[in-house]
């Protein structure tokens, strides 16, 4: 006797929606490699391929964000001096600090 097949969420989208999502979500040529796989196969299995390659894709994302951040605390570390000056920049450039005197200067004063 086999196991019993899983049934998807009764709100689960169609699993050619279901592909094209999460294909999406990837380069087009791997979002492609991704999709012709997934539907050459059932559609349990299909479903199960996507949520290993969402899974795979937000942990790889999540150990580059934390490498990152090591590697930025390190550079930080060894110019002490310029660290805050550093962290602004960094700020600014990710779109957290704003307005910026640089990119927005203030508008210029008349004398009266």
């Amino acid at each position: 006797m086999s196991p019993p097949t899983p049934m998807p969420a009764p709100d689960a989208p169609p699993v050619a929606d279901a592909i094209a999502a999460c294909a999406a979500q990837f380069s087009p040529a791997l979002g492609a490699r991704l999709a012709a796989l997934a539907h050459a196969l059932p559609a349990a299995q299909a479903r199960a391929l996507l949520a290993l390659a969402r899974d795979i894709s937000s942990e790889t994302y999540a150990e580059t964000c934390d490498g990152l951040e090591r590697n930025w605390e390190q550079v930080l570390a060894h110019v002490p001096g310029l660290a805050p000056a550093l962290q602004l920049v960094e700020d600014h450039v990710l779109g957290l600090r704003s307005p910026c005197p640089v990119c927005d200067p203030p508008p210029p004063t008349t004398a009266v």
